[in-house]
């Protein structure tokens, strides 16, 4: 079968660049370690590589021998593959925010800043986003415009914008021109 592991009776499966750490953390030496728990590269028949995590426990007799191990194999790939293509998609994104002309910023619940691009700090006259950090939001824009902006950061509120939240931040871009 062209996806399963090469030489598995022997571990001539395992990448070359990880035999030496995985033979370092799984044998059970001298008696002291009974468990372990790694993740390493494998090469499948057809040459792809697969992400392995492998844990094991050492079965000792009443003499405190080990007699015999048990363990499972978990294939990691897509968590792994999964995890890069997130990181990648995040690079995108956090270049595409400090390269844009435009200010984006964020702000937490309590109307705070926490975040904001160079664009934005640019037209603030700041130097650096710790200058901005904690500043009430609405503090910012001249008096003629916090109501049109109180109004535009409520907008979520009532359902009229999509923003995305985590327990402890909801994020809103604002385009204020």
């Amino acid at each position: 079968m062209d996806g399963q592991l090469a030489g598995s009776e022997d571990r001539k499966h395992i990448h070359p660049e990880d035999l030496e750490l995985y033979y370092s953390v799984t044998k059970f030496s001298g008696g002291k370690v009974d468990q372990f728990d790694i993740e390493y590269r494998a090469i499948r028949r057809n040459g792809d590589i697969t992400f392995l995590r492998e844990i094991g426990q050492a079965i000792r007799n009443d003499s405190g021998e080990i007699v015999r191990s048990i363990g499972i194999i978990l294939d990691n790939t897509d968590r792994i593959q999964v995890g890069a293509t997130l990181r990648q998609s995040e690079n995108r994104l956090r270049s595409l925010v400090s390269s844009s002309p435009v200010c984006i910023h964020e702000i937490d619940l309590d109307g705070k800043l926490v975040s904001m691009n160079p664009s934005g700090l640019k037209m603030m006259g700041v130097e650096s986003e710790s200058e901005i950090l904690g500043l009430n939001y609405l503090d910012i824009p001249i008096s003629e415009d916090r109501e049109r902006v109180s109004a535009l950061m409520e907008m979520p509120n009532r359902g009229k914008v999509r923003y995305s939240s985590s327990a402890q931040l909801v994020k809103m871009v604002f385009y204020i021109y």
